[in-house]
């Protein structure tokens, strides 16, 4: 017990953690809630309340994978049982906290109501072990967060779907019961092996504790560059890495041309993917999430559900920031950095536009041709994204680059919550994106980036550049 009250201390007094548990309070608690006063099981809200699970495997799994992955963690006694112990407690707690909603389930008593009790707890579990077991292949403990998402939106888009799992969940206690026999053994068993300590030990792992240090995040994409190019890039990525180099040869010594494109360079050096099978695989789950959005019904103001896409493109403009202080060690002034730091800003906004309009001709085209299904009784027909909510990501995308200049250690804090407002613009501004005035749009565009404008050439012309 000693030893299991070890592993979980830093979970309640690392600082770190304190905005991940706020986190996930903000979101379990109003899904408990609402799960316990759910009372139409025709709309599926007991799935809510697999949301604790879900999240305390998350977050206390890249805890132990983070003690795990220290050298010295060979040399404490009973690691791998401390280990497992751990884990399997917190599971069976937030499993048990997870089932007690289903007491309130109506038409539910007596043996019944024991069984989907049983049930409910056995298919929470089966969620944890499950999401325990993919956070510890992961190299990211965060990138766990777009499994989230994109499990989420699926289960709003179709209420359908939240009905079936919460059949699953409930009323099929033979099932879950073996199915969490089977996996409790197996995690058991691989959760305190030699193997799977030799395998996190030393391995490159960026925790959730560690994601909140801007050097971190570097320094685990430096790591990732340099074993690709250890291992040998692929072909494609290597060429237009040199001809993005080359273009910094061409230009002038003392030009801005010349420190735009060393930045251009560092950027798609940490943009490009590092593996040939990045791009095959994320354009096959990005047409799956196409046409599953398109088929999602409509939004109660009468929006296609399928703008809340244009969030996709506004997680990745939150990538595309602006290398103030380069590593490339070129000459460059003040005015030639300004000159610089504003061409890839508007490079930027460029590519965010062409990202934009990309998704509304490609989902237009998909509406032209994509015929009615029949699911479940009832029939859906393709609903294209529309092309006004691209205003959002055109206007985040200044926000997140004066956040990235601004912020330099806890960037991910103000990051988060300006996703979360672009998210609740997308999902409950339905009505109030599309009949935006083009006056209203030119406004909230001018003045974002002319924040932007005054920000860099503050920083670029009274900044002290000699610290940075």
């Amino acid at each position: 017990m000693k030893r299991i009250v070890a592993n979980l201390t830093p979970l309640l007094t690392c600082p770190a953690f304190t905005l991940w548990h706020l986190l996930g309070a903000a979101m379990c608690i109003p899904a408990l809630l609402y799960a316990g006063t759910s009372a139409d099981p025709e709309i599926g809200g007991y799935v809510a309340t697999f949301m604790l699970p879900a999240w305390s495997a998350f977050v206390l799994t890249s805890l132990q994978k983070d003690i795990l992955h220290k050298p010295l963690s060979f040399v404490l006694p009973k690691h791998g049982d401390a280990l497992r112990r751990t884990s399997f407690l917190v599971g069976f707690t937030a499993s048990l906290v997870a089932s007690l909603p289903v007491l309130t389930f109506p038409g539910l008593g007596g043996l019944s109501l024991l069984c989907a009790v049983w049930s409910a707890f056995c298919f929470g579990l089966i969620v944890y072990l499950l999401i325990t077991g993919v956070q510890m292949l992961l190299d990211a403990a965060a990138s766990l967060v777009v499994l989230y998402m994109v499990a989420a939106s699926g289960l709003l888009m179709f209420p359908d779907s939240r009905v079936l799992v919460q059949e699953v969940a409930i009323f099929a206690p033979g099932w879950n019961t073996v199915v969490l026999a089977a996996l409790s053994v197996f995690a058991w068993r691989w959760l305190g092996s030699v193997e799977l300590a030799r395998r996190t030990c030393g391995r490159r792992f960026l925790s959730l504790q560690m994601i909140w240090r801007r050097s971190a995040e570097e320094e685990y994409r430096r790591s990732g560059r340099r074993m690709s190019l250890s291992n040998g890039t692929y072909r494609a990525r290597q060429w237009l890495l040199l001809r993005c180099f080359d273009r910094i040869s061409r230009r002038p010594a003392l030009s801005w041309r010349r420190h735009l494109a060393a930045a251009q360079y560092e950027l798609a050096g940490r943009l490009l993917p590092l593996s040939p099978w990045t791009v095959p695989v994320t354009a096959l789950i990005a047409l799956v999430i196409l046409v599953f959005a398109g088929y999602a019904p409509s939004e109660e103001s009468g929006a296609p559900a399928a703008n809340f896409l244009n969030f996709g493109i506004c997680i990745f403009a939150m990538h595309l920031g602006i290398p103030m202080s380069g590593t490339m060690l070129l000459p460059a002034g003040r005015r030639e950095r300004f000159f610089s730091a504003l061409a890839l800003a508007v490079c930027g906004g460029l590519v965010v536009l062409a990202a934009s309009l990309l998704l509304f001709i490609l989902h237009q085209g998909m509406g032209s041709l994509a015929p009615p299904i029949l699911w479940r009784g009832q029939i859906h027909d393709f609903q294209p994204a529309e092309l006004s909510p691209a205003l959002v990501p055109l206007v985040l995308l200044p926000l997140n680059m004066i956040l990235r200049i601004v912020c330099k250690k806890w960037l991910l804090v103000p990051q988060v919550l300006l996703a979360l407002i672009a998210a609740i613009v997308l999902r409950e501004g339905g009505v109030t994106v599309r009949e935006v005035s083009p006056v209203t749009a030119a406004a909230l565009l001018s003045v974002s980036w002319a924040l932007l404008v005054g920000v860099l050439f503050s920083y670029c012309f009274h900044r002290d550049l000699v610290r940075e």
